[in-house]
């Protein structure tokens, strides 16, 4: 109803340690998107963080939504997931696909 337009990703996590461990995900791409990881409560710093168990993968739905002034036709977005205690960080390269041209 207000124009925006959503995405929805499957962002795989993979923990090779023998420990539990918590990722902060993050997303860059266009101007005035906005990620939101299903089932995760952001915390008060406004991070997104998912925990994965020892030697497991954890799957997490990420919807991304694009509220800007300008319309999106297809953009590059990063996928981010940093080690929350160690700052270690990987990424992942996706498009956002927005308004199509006619």
């Amino acid at each position: 109803k207000d124009g925006s337009i959503r995405n929805g990703y499957t962002v795989g996590i993979i923990n090779k340690r023998l420990q539990q461990r918590e990722f902060a995900l993050g997303v860059a791409g266009p101007p005035g998107i906005r990620l939101e990881a299903v089932g995760a409560t952001p915390r008060a710093d406004g991070r997104t963080v998912i925990s994965v168990g020892p030697d497991q993968t954890r799957e997490v739905r990420a919807l991304i939504t694009h509220k800007g002034p300008d319309a999106v036709n297809m953009a590059p977005v990063t996928f981010y997931a940093t080690d929350t205690a160690s700052g270690e960080r990987t990424a992942a390269a996706d498009h956002f696909h927005g308004l199509e041209e006619h």
